[in-house]
């Protein structure tokens, strides 16, 4: 009952992707998802969203979830909200420049309808084309000028990116759930914060991680279905614990987990004592596999249902004198 997703383009297998899959291998009731769907640059900017929300009733809200111990979010944002509030939540997130339809999470057959599977977002400034440097034959490269993405799928390139989030959702088009979070962060040389700061930080937030790596790099919260903290002789519990922290890793997810959320706190190699990336993911394991395996199934309703329309509607246009 695993799923997981190591992205298409992945030139080494992540370290996520490897740990993820000495759990076990993929069974009859698991999905797999790729994070990094590729598609034309023509594509991406019909999906690119402007956001037009009242930030401050987001703020509000946020305040009001405060005040009922809400406690496991990043951002503000949590499994369980609709399409629109987390929209709107990412967008009024501080720093956050951008926000774009990501095109596809699953692979999944959506027959041609819509979905809105994916949301990608970020901080940082749009390149123009004086951002670019000029190939040989005059075409910009905007890597070379100092621009990144940061994570593949956005329309348009921007720099000082240093906050990326995705959203996952499943659900048809209108009656999307919120499954999962997942955010990094970059940190120069210069303003990168230490490991012990880093770690105090997340304790001070989520309380002491239920499941810790040797090196104690990696940081799990691990709850059971029923929102209880899950007991590390659960046999599901290592399973569980290895929550995909990285959205541009390997992605993996297992119905016999509830919500989990994990943190992988990149060392810098120049100083092993300061943090240059921090990756987190938040997930309702559980509601991602069978939110999925739901879409799926309405998906392939809403599919049979237009082929008996077009059926009956077709045989309504034959008369025996058009033979």
């Amino acid at each position: 009952m695993r799923r997981i997703l190591c992205p298409k383009n992945a030139l080494l297998i992540s370290s996520a992707c490897l740990v993820l899959a000495a759990c076990g291998g993929a069974t009859d009731s698991e999905t797999t998802s790729s994070s990094t769907t590729g598609r034309s640059d023509a594509d991406v900017a019909e999906r690119t969203i402007a956001p037009r929300v009242d930030c401050r009733a987001v703020a509000r809200s946020a305040d009001d979830a405060k005040s009922e111990g809400a406690a496991y979010d990043i951002r503000g944002l949590k499994p369980g909200l609709s399409y629109d509030d987390a929209f709107a939540a990412v967008s009024c997130a501080e720093g956050i420049a951008r926000v774009e339809d990501g095109g596809a999470f699953f692979r999944m057959n959506t027959h041609g309808f819509p979905t809105r599977q994916k949301l990608i977002a970020s901080n940082g400034v749009a390149c123009t084309s004086d951002d670019a440097v000029r190939g040989r034959y005059g075409q910009p490269d905007y890597e070379k000028g100092g621009c990144d993405n940061r994570l593949r799928g956005f329309s348009q390139y921007f720099k000082n990116v240093d906050d990326v989030m995705m959203l996952a959702f499943t659900g048809v088009e209108g009656e999307e759930t919120l499954r999962g979070v997942w955010r990094a962060r970059y940190f120069d040389a210069g303003s990168r914060p230490s490991y012990d700061a880093m770690r105090a930080s997340l304790v001070e937030k989520y309380g002491e991680p239920h499941f810790t790596t040797h090196t104690d790099a990696w940081l799990s919260w691990v709850f059971d279905a029923r929102g209880r903290p899950m007991s590390q002789s659960d046999p599901n519990f290592i399973t569980c614990a290895n929550g995909s922290p990285m959205l541009d890793g390997a992605i993996g997810w297992n119905a016999a987990c509830g919500v989990t959320l994990a943190a992988y706190l990149h060392r810098s190699r120049s100083d092993p004592a300061l943090i240059e990336k921090l990756d987190m993911g938040l997930i309702d394991q559980a509601g991602l596999y069978e939110g999925a395996e739901a879409m799926q199934a309405a998906l392939d309703a809403m599919h049979a249902e237009r082929q008996a329309a077009e059926a009956s509607e077709a045989s309504k246009s034959l008369s025996a004198d058009d033979l």
